[in-house]
């Protein structure tokens, strides 16, 4: 019964021809600070009738739930609900303060804590650093690129949030292939109609089109 409910909620949220009405959207906080914020700050003045939250301090949300509108996604969603839009490339690099000595014979890492060790960027830098080689480990990506500013140690970031602090940052040098990520923006079909929905879904597909940062032929 709490399913077919749910269910006629979101009809009836699909069928709605308003362009009005909350639009919540789930993402990780990086890409929430970095992207997600930026490219829907003036969507308020356009259209005061929707309302956006920005779902980024939760584990994986339910669409079928509605739980969310729109969730951006670090892998392809499979879900036979969902329709989907692939929005680029998440490219990771590792980076120190430029006050770290590079030539350290004893790296410290940062990374984050046990919870998040299946994540595939975390995999692989647990098999970098070995069981004892993180100097902190941090859940906040943020928090991970304030620590490796402070000189705690070496982070691994997604290369989006490293741009404004290249001056302050330095590109550690690594003889293999660096950790990527696909990005997946995923939307349930019952709702993907909605003028709300589908005008916030675009202009973030729009902003991650526009971004060279998450393009397919980016090269550094």
């Amino acid at each position: 019964m709490a399913d077919d409910a749910v269910s006629l909620i979101r009809h009836a949220k699909g069928a709605r021809q308003l362009l009005s009405g909350e639009v919540v959207v789930a993402v990780t906080p990086g890409l929430a600070n970095e992207v997600v914020v930026p490219a829907l700050a003036s969507l308020g003045t356009e259209h005061p009738g929707i309302v956006l939250t920005i779902a980024s301090g939760v584990p994986l949300v339910s669409l079928d739930r509605l739980e969310a509108d729109l969730a951006i996604r670090l892998t392809r969603p499979e879900e036979g609900s969902h329709a989907r839009r692939r929005l680029g490339i998440m490219r990771f690099a590792l980076v120190a303060a430029k006050t770290y000595d590079p030539g350290n014979a004893r790296r410290r890492f940062i990374g984050y804590s046990h919870r998040f060790d299946t994540l595939p960027q975390q995999r692989w830098l647990i098999e970098q650093a070995g069981s004892d080689g993180f100097a902190a480990r941090i859940d906040d990506i943020t928090g991970q690129r304030a620590a490796a500013l402070s000189g705690m140690g070496i982070a691994l970031l997604p290369e989006f949030m490293i741009g404004p602090f290249e001056g302050q940052l330095q590109r550690l040098p690594f003889d293999g292939s660096l950790p990527t990520r696909e990005i997946w923006l995923a939307q349930h079909q019952d709702i993907r109609k909605a003028p709300a929905v589908r005008m916030v879904a675009d202009r973030l597909a729009e902003a991650f089109e526009r971004d060279d940062r998450f393009c397919e032929a980016h090269h550094r």
